[in-house]
């Protein structure tokens, strides 16, 4: 950057900065020399950070049959695995999982390419039996989890919230758990798709805490919007809207539902992904 730092014939340097701008000077041992100096090409460096694997975040529990996607905040580009296949997979690239059998298995992101690679970082997936899950409600349409140790019923809809917050499905373990009459109310706004992947249509279960106009929009993988469409919905009650695959739905596609200040996203996949 033209600042002298060194007189030898070669030069080492560990503190380089991206931008850093190397040349060489050379200056003749001669009085008669014109010019008495020659300066080089320039070098600018290229300082590319360590890649990193950040930390993987998704629902830490689900029922056989399950899906959800994983995320890492780590760089892009990595790769998504599973250690145990045969209790849940993963799509490599999405980051879907899919649970197959009761057990548990890591979620791994890996960073294969780059400075300081490979790295990776991993979340553990607990998957449950379908067994364990228990109707209830008016009309047998909400499903029995363990909260806290209580056992509440909640709707489909709002499954996956819990499950994330560590709720098991089914009865609580028998020694010293409550049960409770009440159904819990909706507190945010919890959209499921499915099925998930899908064919040509699938379906979006909507539960909001609030009534009036849900704005439902759809997005590309690279986050190019590619269709909207609106649903009426009411507080408290799953509301169950189709979507059919339009041209523009070739590959798996993001949704975004909003209403008031509340919103909720997710991903729906198709099969040859």
């Amino acid at each position: 950057n033209g600042n002298n730092i060194g007189t030898t014939s070669t030069m080492s340097n560990n503190d380089l900065l991206n931008g850093d701008v190397i040349t060489v000077v050379m200056t003749s041992s001669l009085a008669c020399a014109s010019p008495s100096t020659a300066t080089s090409n320039e070098i600018t460096m290229i300082v590319t950070p360590n890649v990193s694997a950040g930390t993987v975040s998704g629902l830490p529990n689900l029922p056989v049959g399950g899906t959800t996607v994983y995320s890492s905040s780590g760089s892009s580009g990595g790769t998504w695995s599973s250690t145990n296949s045969g209790v849940a997979t993963v799509n490599p690239t999405t980051g879907l999982v899919t649970a197959v059998s009761a057990g548990t298995t890591n979620i791994t992101y890996t960073v294969s390419s780059g400075c300081g690679s490979p790295v990776s970082a991993f979340q553990t997936l607990t998957v449950t039996g379908n067994v364990g899950i228990v109707h209830c409600g008016p009309k047998n349409q909400k499903i029995l989890i363990c909260h806290n140790g209580i056992e509440i019923c909640i709707a489909p809809a709002a499954l996956p919230g819990h499950l994330g917050h560590g709720d098991v499905i089914g009865h609580c373990p028998a020694s010293g758990r409550t049960v409770i009459k009440e159904f819990e109310p909706a507190e945010e706004l919890v959209a499921t798709a499915y099925p998930n992947p899908y064919q040509t249509v699938f379906k979006l279960n909507i539960l909001s805490p609030v009534s009036g106009i849900a704005r439902i929009e759809f997005y590309s993988l690279t986050g190019v919007k590619i269709h909207e469409m609106k649903q009426h919905v009411i507080a408290g009650k799953s509301i169950v809207t189709e979507v059919k695959s339009l041209s523009s739905f070739k590959a798996g596609i993001l949704y975004r539902i909003s209403i008031g200040n509340y919103q909720t996203k997710g991903i729906v996949l198709r099969p040859s992904e």
